[in-house]
Formats: structure tokens, C-alpha cells, sequence
């Protein structure tokens, strides 16, 4: 789910996770920061151990 953000920014939020969202500094085609990727990472992992749970 996408919301916008102060100046260039956005957040982004996954309906199983509301309380990690993601706010992405810059415009469409800048590259992403190592921070921001492992935060990526990080909500992705999340995310798929969730998934497993429910899944079982």
C-alpha cells in the first residue's frame, strides 16, 4: 500500500505488516541507499515468516 510523504518521499506499507512501513527518500530512478535496501531485506523476511505461519 503505497501513501504519499513529505517532499519526494513515500511510505509503504504491507497489510500484514502496518507497523514496519517503508519510506523511500527521491524520485522515480534514483538508486535506493545500502540502508534502505537492507530494510527492504529485512520487511521482505518478515513478511515471509508470516506467509509460513499461516501457511501451516
Amino acid at each position: 500500500m503505497y501513501r504519499s510523504a513529505k517532499g519526494s518521499h513515500s511510505r509503504w506499507y504491507h497489510p500484514l505488516l502496518p507497523e514496519y512501513p517503508i519510506t523511500i527518500a527521491g524520485k522515480d530512478g534514483d538508486d535506493a541507499t545500502r540502508y534502505l535496501e537492507k530494510q527492504v531485506e529485512e520487511t521482505l523476511i518478515k513478511l515471509k515468516e508470516i506467509q509460513n505461519k499461516e501457511s501451516e
